[in-house]
Order: structure tokens, then C-alpha cells, then sequence
């Protein structure tokens, strides 16, 4: 046994009590001090380096050497990325007259109504710049919203901010306590602190794992691909998100519950107008288009439209709404950022809008006069169904509404919208498409709305014991612009339409309908002057002359005469097309899109002269994990990686490989899914195109062939790529191809003169300086057009070439031919589409929308 010292006991008294031990010396008072400050003074500390110092940071320091560069600041620039690539300073200070470095871009990724407060304020304003102008560039929901709908947003304001904000305080962060606002920022601070933090120990923790070392930045690096793969468009099933709204706020529309948002409490709208008044800058509010196909990507409710229009009016703001400018799906890189062509149209308008004053871009005012003599339907009770309804159906048969019917209605656009409504005790019922089947036999349960059934009634159901509804003309209401059929106008027999601005110049344009008259018995007046309308069918149109100042326009249909549906009114014409009524689409006539576009929206019926050519392979090699790789260096160029036109991956190889034969399932797929998912999936990556079997056999052993082969209906992203895809629906134009994509004739009827122009946008690709794809349009065994586009240097090619003469209208055997003869090009035709009468560069330089290439000699 080692001897040691024995464990102390503690010592006891008598009867098992412990002993006090000795006696512990009194704590100092300057160590009482520190373990109560010191934690204080940790705190306070922490709290104020989480404060603003005051001191711009990141890209608020960008920002304002910007502004110091530019000297004397003429014209700010305000907005998200829609700002950075649709505004061209250079066109801009041309326009007006200014040095280009007198125009200052201030943007940041999505930024909203507060980040543009925030700049304005710390950034221009509070650094002693005086600019003459600031423009808010973005879409209308952008203006409206107070919600910074992201965290990444939030971070970018408080970085904006140089302390306490009361406007950003109460509006944004829905506060008006000082202490509370300083939480939020510190909050926000720390967050940000935390977020480094946590990607840093990410970012190490890879570098050890993967690659040995404990360097962040190439963790950083590989948490980046994993992210591309993981949430990669292949990865994305689109089709759950099919229903929903696709705008830049759609998933806060809802949450800030639009049709309710007060726009003089909630809105930053007067903060910014007062801001940039209090500082003698003039504000200008330019709301940018999207493409057609795009359109909800700035969706807002008609009314609250209509009170922004208002309230920027009253405030003495100018507001331009651009979506008049008439710009397609062909102008846009990736279906929300403009072309480089388009944006220097869109900047002109800019530039002519500020040059036209506030005055001229004030929406017009609409007003009626008269009563409509509707006469008296007869009412009827069809039958009575489940829970004591009935079914109540008006005779409109024999009366002034008997024009109406539903056929008539469709007709003219305005299928389920019809100009009259039903009300059950002086409220109006909706009316509800498509439902007559409901009530055809029995319902369990009234319906609430109204529908026109097919017999030229009007139907509605009506719960027994309630009051007994009416058919009324609706004297007031025009067909709601997000209702079934375009936005518009009715003039019902015995009433005039009258539209006024205090300022407009350009060429009056009107097109719309007449129901059960001729446009004979209708009066327009144009400044008040007499305006014949034409007619054919039930379609009526007129062009009034050029005029500038104050403008009017009155429609009048006297009674016992048609009704008339004003599709579309406008005056003056790009880059400020002005739209009093409807949209440019409803000026613009019949279109026939026959290539490009989402493929349900093309009636491609094309047709090759002879099979695509034979392409060769390298020598395959192996790759990991049971698959080959197939070098095909010579088609560099069409492989699925990023192009200049896109910026984004186009997915659009026309490259397949067969295995015995037969094409593998799943072409353009992601690369790291070839080798780790196999299942046919293949991979075009520059020089190398990544191959796994159908079965997740090795290639090499498994004794099958595997070759390579052209897309034969050589349409781009048909097999394995989503909706959203830029460039799906293209089609493919191979070395020594003669295509002929026919018009559907049933589509040509829509035409009213007949097509005159052709709109045609083609990426060439592996084509050789001097290239020719030669273009032409027949009809039957006629020639209409012939043109031909050489490959060079520039890119995308856009051809916009009129008709004339025009094709004749109902013209049923229209081909589209494009051939070429090159061994080695490749032509990508993005967009072709027959057009009539389009507004779209009426007045613009061809250069500008690309160019237009000589007839073939």
C-alpha cells in the first residue's frame, strides 16, 4: 500500500454537526464594481459597434464616389436591376442635352420605394447634391409597396441608412419609437454579423473535408456549385407554381392586400415627391413593361392604379407609364431585362416624357352622357331546384338587347363581360363564366353570380324568399382589364363617350366593334371635328390627324343605333405612345406567332426538305461512374452553357446521342447528374458531351452502339426542359436545311387588310463570316418577300421588314421558307411573326431594332 496523504474530512462537532469553517474575508468593493459594470459596459459595447456610425460602407461608398465623379449631378437614377439594364445614360444625356457623367445610376438588386428613399436621402441629398431631375425606374408594385419583401433587402437599406429615419421607421419597419427603430437596426446588424460567422465555419469546414486545407474562400467556392446544381432549373418542377402569379411580388401581393393599402399613409409615394421637392429636383415615376408573355409581373388592381395615377398628379409628380412603348417578347434577354436595343427606346421615352412636362402624361379623363332605353325583357322563372332556388332567365329575345348573345358577345372579345348586369337589391351580382352547366337539371345550393346561357339569356339563381333581381345597362363601368376579354369601353345606343387630355401631339388612333347597327349611324368627333369610321364586318377603325395641345374625343351612338365596344384608343405614337383606352395590343391588329415562344402559344407546322446532316464524334473515352465522354470540339458553339444574347444557360444543344439507335431519354441535362442519376441522361459542356446508358450500364461493356445525331424536328428545349426556358420554341435552321413553316389559315381570317409586316429574330451560330439564311414569304406560288441575313460579327439578328403589298386577308396557303447552303452554320430562329398594322418603331431608326439586310439580287 503507497503511502500518501489521507482525503481531508470535514470535522465535526458533537452529535454530527458540521464545524463552521474559517471565516471567508469581506468581497472588495472594486471587485463588486466590475462584476456589475464590466457585463454593462460588454453590453453597451456590443450595443453600439451594432449602431450606424454614420460613415458610409459597401455600396454606399460605390455610390458616392459616383456622385463625386460626376461633378455636377444633372439627373439621379433610382432602381432595381430594370433600372441598371433598361435606362441608357448615354441616349439620355444625348437627349437632353447634358454631359453623360451628369447622369448618375444609384440601383440595387430588387430594390424598392424605401431603398430609394434611403439613397436619395443619405447618399445624394445629405452630400450636397442637387440634381434637376430623379427618376424612380421600376414596375408600378415597386412604387406602391412599403414591404421589403426579403431579408438580403432589408440588409441592403440599413446599409443605406446613417441613423434614425422616421419615414423608413414608421413605414417600413412600422414603428414610430426611437429605441424600438434602434433594436431593429442593432438586430439587423447582428444578423448580418451572424450570417458571416455561420458562412465562414461552412465554408472551412468544406475546404478541410473536400480539399485538405482550412481556406475558406475555396469552401466558399464549392458551397457555390453545390447550390447551382442543387437548385438548378432542371431540379425545379415549375409546373406547382403554374396557377400562381409570376411578378416580382407576387408572394407579398396577398400579405400587403393591395386593393385595401392607403397610398397616403402607407405608400412612400409622398415622402419621395416631398424629398425630392424639399431639394428643388423635379420627380419623375416611370413605370417599365414587360414582355407580353410576362405581363403579371407587374399585376396591381385597376383601382389602385387608377388613385397612383391620381395622387402622383396631385403631388405634382410626373408619372410615365411605358408599357404603351408596344415592346415584344423578342426585346428582352431574359423575359424582365430589356435588349440593348430596346433600352435605348425605352430611354428616348424617358427623355421625351420629361421634355413634354407633367401635363402631357396625366391620364385622361372619361366621362358619359345620355341614358340608355334598354326597353323591358321580359322576366321568367324556369324552374325551381334544390333548397328553394330558381333559376330566373331574362327573354331578351325581340328587344333592344337582343344583339347581345353570347355568340355576338365572343365575338367581339367580350365574352362573359357583357354591358349589362344583374342586381339583387341595388347590389350588383358578378357575372360567372362557363357556368351554365351547374344548372343544367338540379343544383344542391344556389350559385351567387349570373352567366349568359347559350339560348341568349341571361341566367341567375335566386334563393326563394329573397328580393327579385333586375337587368340592368351598366351606364358606367368599363370591362374590368384582369376580366375575360381586353380592357375597353362601352357606348350603348342613346349615350356619348367623351375623353379629354390637356396635352398630347401625335395621330389619333381608334379600333373597336358595332352590335346590331352599322357604323354609319355612330358620331366620333376628334378635337371637334368630324372622324369617319371605317368598317368591316363588325370591326370599326379610324386614324384622325396629327395635332398638338389640348386633345378630345367623343363617341356617340343615338338611339335605336349599334352598340359600340372601344377595344382601343390612342394618341401620338413611339417612343410616347399615349393609351387613352385598351392597351397597344388591342392597336396593334391580328398577329400569327409561327416560330418562338412558349409552344403552346405557336402554330408551328414546319417542314424540312431532307433529314438533319450527319455529325461525328471524337474518340470516346471513359468518364466516372459507368459513363463515356464524347469530344465534339467542332460544335463548341451550340453547347448548353451561357450565351451573350441570354446571360443564363439556353439548354438548347440540338446534339443526341442514340444508343442502338434509338435517342437517349434525357438530353441537356446538368452535367453532375449524368454520372451520379445515369438513366440516360447526357450533358453537352463545351468541346465534351457527358453520356450515361439507359440503364446505368458501363457503355464500354454493356455491347451496345452509341452514336450521335441532330434533334430531327430541330425545335430548341422540346424534351427535357421547363416552361420558363428563354429560348423554348426556337427552331433550329442545320447546315444545307430548306424549312417551311405554314400559317394556320384559320388564324389568317383574324387578319383585317391582310399581314403587313414580318418580324424575325435569328442567333447564328458556328456561321462563318459571308453566312447566308435567306428568308422568304409566299403565298401560293407568289413571292411577297425575299431577304437575306449574313452571319458576322454583331450576334442576334432581328429583321422587321414590311409587307407590300399587304398579304391578302383569309389568305390560306402563307409559307414561311428559310434555307440555307453553308456546311458548317448553324441558325437559331428565336422569334417569326406575321404582324398587321403594329405600332411597335413606327418612328424609330431600323438600326435601332437591328438590321434590315437588302433584297437578294
Amino acid at each position: 500500500m503507497t503511502e500518501g496523504p489521507l482525503p481531508a474530512a470535514p470535522l465535526e462537532a458533537p452529535g454530527g454537526r458540521a464545524l463552521p469553517g474559517p471565516p471567508r474575508p469581506p468581497a472588495h468593493p472594486l471587485a463588486v464594481m466590475l462584476a456589475l459594470v464590466l457585463p454593462l459596459v460588454v453590453l453597451g459595447m456590443a450595443w453600439k459597434g451594432l449602431q450606424r456610425t454614420g460613415e458610409a460602407t459597401g455600396k454606399a461608398i460605390v455610390m458616392e464616389r459616383q456622385l463625386r465623379a460626376a461633378g455636377q449631378v444633372e439627373v439621379v437614377v433610382l432602381g432595381s436591376s430594370l433600372a441598371r439594364t433598361d435606362v441608357d445614360a448615354a441616349t439620355l444625356a444625348d437627349a437632353l442635352g447634358i454631359p453623360t457623367r451628369a447622369v448618375v445610376m444609384l440601383t440595387l438588386p430588387n430594390a424598392t420605394a424605401a431603398h430609394w428613399y434611403a439613397i436619395l436621402d443619405n447618399r445624394v441629398f445629405a452630400n450636397g447634391h442637387r440634381p434637376r431631375v430623379v427618376l424612380f425606374v421600376g414596375a408600378l408594385t415597386t412604387m406602391l409597396t412599403p414591404e421589403v419583401l426579403k431579408e438580403a433587402n432589408i440588409g441592403r437599406l440599413v446599409a443605406q441608412l446613417d441613423g434614425r429615419d422616421e419615414v423608413i421607421a414608421r413605414k417600413v419597419f412600422g414603428t414610430d419609437s426611437a429605441w424600438h427603430f434602434q433594436w431593429l437596426f442593432a438586430r439587423e446588424r447582428a444578423g448580418e454579423v451572424r450570417d458571416r460567422l455561420v458562412q465562414g465555419f461552412r465554408d472551412g469546414a468544406l475546404s478541410m473535408l473536400f480539399r485538405g486545407t482550412l481556406k475558406p474562400a475555396v469552401g466558399a467556392r464549392l458551397a457555390d456549385r453545390a447550390n447551382a446544381v442543387v437548385f438548378a432549373d432542371e431540379q425545379m418542377d415549375y409546373t406547382l407554381h403554374a396557377a400562381a402569379p409570376t411578378g416580382l411580388f407576387a408572394g407579398a401581393v396577398d400579405a400587403l392586400a393591395f386593393a385595401d393599402l392607403d397610398l397616403e399613409q402607407d405608400s412612400l409615394l409622398p415622402d419621395l415627391v416631398a424629398l425630392a421637392r424639399a431639394h428643388d429636383a423635379r420627380p419623375v415615376f416611370v413605370r417599365t413593361p414587360f414582355p407580353p408573355s410576362h405581363d403579371d409581373n407587374d399585376r396591381v388592381p385597376p383601382a389602385l392604379e387608377d388613385r397612383a395615377e391620381a395622387l402622383l398628379a396631385e403631388l405634382g409628380a410626373t408619372y410615365l407609364d411605358l408599357r404603351a412603348l408596344g415592346l415584344q417578347d423578342r426585346h428582352y434577354r431574359d423575359m424582365r431585362h430589356m435588349s440593348r436595343e430596346a433600352a435605348i427606346l425605352f430611354t428616348r421615352a424617358i427623355a421625351q416624357g420629361l421634355q413634354d412636362g407633367p401635363e402631357a402624361t396625366a391620364p385622361a379623363r372619361i366621362e358619359r352622357t345620355g341614358t340608355p332605353h334598354p326597353g323591358a325583357p321580359v322576366l321568367k322563372v324556369a324552374n325551381t331546384v334544390d333548397d328553394g332556388a330558381e333559376i330566373i332567365d331574362w327573354d331578351l329575345r325581340g328587344g333592344p338587347l337582343d344583339v347581345l348573345t353570347p355568340e355576338a358577345l365572343a365575338s367581339v372579345g367580350r365574352a362573359g363581360v357583357p354591358p349589362v348586369r344583374v342586381e339583387v337589391g341595388g347590389a350588383p351580382v358578378p357575372w360567372l363564366a362557363g357556368r351554365e352547366a351547374r344548372v343544367e337539371g338540379r343544383v344542391s345550393r344556389p350559385i351567387p353570380g349570373a352567366w349568359w346561357t347559350r339560348h341568349t339569356t341571361p341566367r341567375v339563381v335566386r334563393v326563394a324568399g329573397a328580393v327579385e333581381p333586375e337587368l340592368v345597362v351598366d351606364p358606367r363601368v368599363p370591362v374590368p382589364a384582369d376580366g375575360p376579354g381586353p380592357a375597353g369601353w362601352w357606348v350603348p345606343p342613346g349615350t356619348t363617350l367623351s375623353m379629354t387630355l390637356d396635352a398630347a401631339r401625335g395621330p389619333t388612333l381608334v379600333r373597336g366593334h358595332v352590335l346590331g347597327g352599322a357604323a354609319e349611324a355612330v358620331e366620333v368627333r376628334l378635337r371637334g371635328e368630324p372622324l369617319a369610321l371605317a368598317q368591316r364586318g363588325a370591326r370599326v377603325w379610324a386614324e384622325g390627324p396629327a395635332g398638338t395641345g389640348p386633345w378630345s374625343l367623343s363617341v356617340h351612338s343615338p338611339a335605336g343605333g349599334p352598340w359600340v365596344s372601344l377595344d382601343a384608343v390612342s394618341v401620338g405614337e413611339p417612343p410616347l405612345l399615349r393609351s387613352v383606352i385598351g392597351s397597344p395590343d388591342d392597336l396593334a391588329g391580328a398577329s400569327v406567332r409561327l416560330i418562338g415562344g412558349q409552344l403552346e402559344d405557336t402554330a408551328l407546322d414546319a417542314r424540312f426538305a431532307s433529314p438533319p446532316v450527319a455529325v461525328e464524334a471524337g474518340a470516346p473515352r471513359r468518364g466516372p461512374r459507368r459513363t463515356l465522354i464524347l469530344p465534339v470540339r467542332p460544335y463548341v458553339g451550340l453547347a448548353d452553357g451561357a450565351t451573350p444574347h441570354l446571360g443564363v444557360p439556353h439548354k438548347c444543344s440540338p446534339l443526341r446521342v442514340l444508343e442502338d439507335g434509338v435517342p437517349l431519354a434525357l438530353p441537356q441535362s446538368v452535367c453532375e447528374d449524368v454520372a451520379n442519376l445515369g438513366s440516360g441522361r447526357t450533358c453537352h459542356a463545351a468541346h465534351e458531351l457527358y453520356v450515361s446508358s439507359s440503364d446505368g450500364t458501363d457503355p464500354f461493356t454493356n455491347g451496345r452502339t452509341y452514336s450521335l445525331a441532330l434533334e430531327p424536328s430541330r425545335l430548341c428545349d422540346r424534351l427535357n426542359q421547363p416552361d420558363t426556358t428563354p429560348l423554348r420554341g426556337s427552331l433550329w435552321i442545320y447546315p444545307h436545311d430548306h424549312a417551311r413553316i405554314a400559317a394556320p389559315p384559320e388564324r389568317m381570317e383574324d387578319f383585317l387588310d391582310g399581314a403587313n409586316r414580318l418580324e424575325l429574330v435569328v442567333d447564328p451560330y458556328l456561321a462563318p463570316p459571308g453566312a447566308e439564311l435567306v428568308v422568304r414569304v409566299r403565298v401560293g406560288d407568289r413571292v411577297a418577300l425575299e431577304r437575306v441575313l449574313k452571319a458576322g460579327s454583331g450576334g442576334r439578328q432581328v429583321l422587321v421588314e414590311t409587307l407590300d403589298p399587304p398579304l391578302p386577308p383569309r389568305a390560306r396557303d402563307v409559307v414561311l421558307e428559310l434555307t440555307q447552303e453553308d456546311d458548317e452554320a448553324f441558325w437559331l430562329v428565336v422569334m417569326a411573326t406575321l404582324t398587321e398594322d403594329h405600332p411597335f418603331g413606327r418612328s424609330a431608326p431600323s438600326a435601332d431594332v437591328g438590321p434590315s439586310e437588302s433584297p437578294r439580287q
